[in-house]
């Protein structure tokens, strides 16, 4: 009896850190020669892993946090949204806020998908350390008070530092409405148990992100929940944690203006609009209120503001990008 053997058997087997280094004569046989052209290889990989995914998960794999956010925000008709976020037409989450709100309500989006793609491509440092990120500067002309509720939605990595953007989103919010944060998350501590949890999606995970990850992992800009509990807890009322399935949550209500003069300081300047200071609490009183449950660089961010709100059932799905 004779057993064929591949000259390619023992390539990789001294620790190589890819699968890849493991293809055999059989493998290029089953797909091709080009699964051994690191270029190919590497385009198929970046849309195998981003191309139409934030629309797929957002509509057919999570649309319940989707009803759970527009719950959170308490939406309402005739109220003015404002929405910063990842794909955010794909996710249906503009055409779902605009049929709550009706006509006589408005719903702005800050759309940054593509600079968020540059962040990380491009390794944008931002003043937190991190890769991926930058100071965020989308409500600096936005007049005080001017929205009822705000959506960050699918984008709080890339905002470099929220203690100091928290305070300024805020202050284009009505006291008494939530904010609300919903983000599925690649990477993190709990990302990381998962895909090391099954050896196949360990391999397959290893395959999509192959240099994207060894050159990244670790240094990318990264937010829990309880990260932005950390940043922005002391600034809302009632804040609130929820991880599910690799999304993680935070929200928390904008104080009324008689409990703001009494947790929090507010300064004027001539140089820009008033802005809250950081109330001091104690750490038991932070406790007891919360559970767990730049200027821009590289380009301007796409801002929609429509003029002639739709109301009705959801529509036929934007092409997913994202």
């Amino acid at each position: 009896m004779t057993i064929e053997r591949n000259e390619m058997t023992t390539q990789g087997r001294t620790g190589s850190g890819s699968p890849r280094d493991y293809i055999q004569d059989w493998d290029v046989e089953l797909v091709g020669p080009e699964i051994r052209d690191p270029l190919a290889v590497g385009r198929w990989a970046r849309a195998f892993a981003l191309a139409g995914g934030l629309g797929y998960m957002w509509n057919e794999l999570a649309r319940p946090v989707s009803e759970i956010v527009y719950g959170l925000l308490e939406l309402r008709p005739g109220d003015k949204v404002l929405i910063i976020g990842e794909a955010v037409g794909p996710a249906g989450w503009e055409e779902d806020m605009r049929a709550i709100v009706g006509p006589s309500g408005a719903v702005d989006v800050v759309e940054i998908l593509p600079q968020g793609r540059r962040a990380v491509a491009e390794q944008w440092r931002g003043r937190n350390g991190m890769l991926g990120c930058w100071r965020w500067d989308y409500t600096e002309a936005m007049e005080s008070e001017s929205y009822d509720c705000v959506a960050i939605m699918q984008s709080t990595q890339h905002c470099d530092d929220w203690s100091d953007v928290g305070p300024e989103v805020l202050r284009v919010m009505k006291p008494g409405r939530r904010i609300v944060f919903a983000e599925m998350v690649l990477g993190g501590p709990r990302f990381d148990q998962r895909v090391g949890a099954d050896l196949h999606v360990r391999q397959w995970y290893e395959k999509i992100m192959g240099r994207m990850r060894d050159s990244l992992d670790g240094v990318v800009s990264f937010y829990s929940g309880e990260d932005l509990l950390r940043a922005m807890g002391d600034f809302l009322e009632s804040p609130q944690t929820l991880e599910w399935k690799g999304i993680e949550m935070f929200w928390g209500r904008k104080p009324r203006l008689p409990a703001i003069k009494q947790t929090s300081t507010w300064t004027s300047s001539s140089s820009g609009p008033d802005r809250p200071v950081r109330p001091q609490r104690s750490p038991s009183a932070l406790t007891a209120s919360t559970s767990s449950c730049s200027p821009t660089t590289g380009g301007c961010p796409t801002i929609r503001v429509p003029t002639s709100p739709t109301s009705g059932p959801r529509a036929a799905r934007h092409p997913a990008t994202g």
